[in-house]
């Protein structure tokens, strides 16, 4: 599927790959924090477990060092929407 690939791209050694993958998996991690909150139509797929299942998690941690102060926020973003 697409949640592996995204994770393995979190360590690719361009920025250019890596900040569209961590926006990617910020994203779906957050919209699945925006339907529990409202209440909203519920998926019977759990992205954020598939997320978490493929490693992303030791990934995310390692990026909130990175170089790139653009890619250090959105990695404490979407640790901190998984939390």
């Amino acid at each position: 599927g697409l949640v592996p690939r995204l994770v393995e791209l979190l360590c690719h050694q361009s920025w250019r790959v890596t900040k569209p993958a961590l926006r990617t998996i910020g994203n779906i991690v957050c919209a699945e924090c925006s339907e529990d909150n409202n209440q909203g139509p519920t998926s019977s797929t759990d992205y954020t477990e598939i997320i978490l299942d493929c490693g992303a998690v030791p990934k995310l941690k390692e990026l909130v060092t990175h170089n790139n102060r653009e890619i250090q926020k959105e990695a404490c973003w979407t640790l901190s929407n998984i939390a």
